[in-house]
């Protein structure tokens, strides 16, 4: 298992560096796709369990535990761009877990203007996907997982569609509370460019690791992912960073290297704790570094790459918020519910 881990982690690792530059096209497929993944930060895909949403974006998360379970979300983003989805998970025995979902992006209301200035209708640009998800357990401890992916994108007077997928294994310990994910996400390609005859574009490419332990008799799991392995340098260029010299009437521009190498390695990682009560309430609490370094302003740096939660279980309803924090004035909500209906079923068999 240790070889599969390697060679896939080297194999993709090559493949993904060609994805380094340029812009990214469908980056709302990388969104979180839930309350709770907001607010671990954006990704959460270092425990397995009941939460559906957590299994559309590790696709080895499609176990057993989430037949039959249904989830919907929506997030608000600013000036009335809205993000959400909604999936369902049947599990065959002795085959596989499968799931369907639905993710769009409404960037809301715009008027139409020409080249003139002259506005004419409304008009609404908006983007989804659907994704078809599978997920075996190959023994008590591991499991693996993939995900198809079909984009498409209406920006109005530009249309774009593609095709990506995911693949995912996992390693669970639930005797020790211990959990390892390998992701490799949104290996894809561009069917048709925004432009007739332009490049195709990139999609937003990620190969991920994370990791959660939970001491035993306390309710904490604490968790560490690990993203953009496949490069090193995920840093934008920064103006603030740019220092101007003149020299003999030469003017110059030096890139400042104060903390550069302790940054470059801190934007990799996503720290995050979940606080479990009674296995009713949960507290999410985590912080993000390259949220912080590109999000916050430089003399107010508030609460930037922090992001909070809290999840509610009763019986066969659980329902997750994640708020995270852009900049001081800044956030976005993220509200999610998942149902149980192979516990409804059979709640409802009894009683009749």
């Amino acid at each position: 298992m240790k070889k599969v881990f390697t060679l896939l982690f080297l194999f993709l690792s090559l493949c993904g560096i060609a994805q380094i530059g340029g812009e990214n096209t469908f980056e709302f497929i990388a969104l979180p796709q839930s309350g709770r993944m907001t607010a671990m930060g954006g990704s959460y895909i270092s425990t397995i369990d009941k939460d559906l949403s957590l299994a559309l974006q590790n696709p080895a998360g499609l176990t057993p535990l989430v037949d039959r379970m249904f989830t919907a979300g929506t997030i608000a983003f600013y000036g009335k761009t809205n993000y959400g989805h909604f999936a369902y998970a049947k599990s065959f025995p002795k085959v596989a877990t499968f799931s369907a979902s639905v993710q769009y992006m409404s960037y809301g209301k715009i008027k139409k203007t020409d080249e003139a200035g002259n506005i004419g209708a409304t008009v609404i640009p908006t983007e989804w996907g659907i994704q078809i998800g599978a997920g075996r357990q190959i023994s008590n401890h591991y499991s693996i997982g993939a995900n198809l992916k079909f984009m498409a994108s209406d920006l109005i007077t530009n249309q774009s569609g593609g095709m990506a997928i995911d693949l995912a294994a996992s390693y669970l310990d639930t005797t020790h509370k211990f959990c390892a994910t390998l992701l490799v996400r949104d290996i894809g390609v561009q069917f048709k460019p925004y432009v007739k005859g332009g490049a195709r574009e990139s999609l937003p490419f990620d190969i991920q690791l994370g990791i959660s332990y939970k001491p035993k008799f306390l309710p904490f799991r604490f968790s560490l992912i690990a993203h953009n392995l496949f490069r090193w340098n995920i840093r934008y260029d920064d103006p603030n960073n740019i220092e101007t010299s003149t020299l003999f009437a030469d003017t110059t521009q030096v890139q400042k290297v104060k903390k550069h190498t302790f940054d470059k390695i801190a934007r990799h990682f996503i720290i995050g704790t979940e606080v479990t009560i009674a296995k009713v309430l949960r507290f999410n609490f985590a912080f993000n570094p390259m949220h912080r370094g590109e999000h916050a302003f430089q003399n107010k740096k508030s609460l930037a790459g922090f992001s909070f939660g809290l999840g509610l279980n009763i019986k066969q309803f659980d329902f997750s918020y994640g708020v995270q924090v852009f900049a001081k004035g800044f956030s976005a909500h993220h509200f999610t519910l998942n149902i149980d209906f192979g516990a409804l079923m059979k709640k409802k068999k009894v009683t009749s």
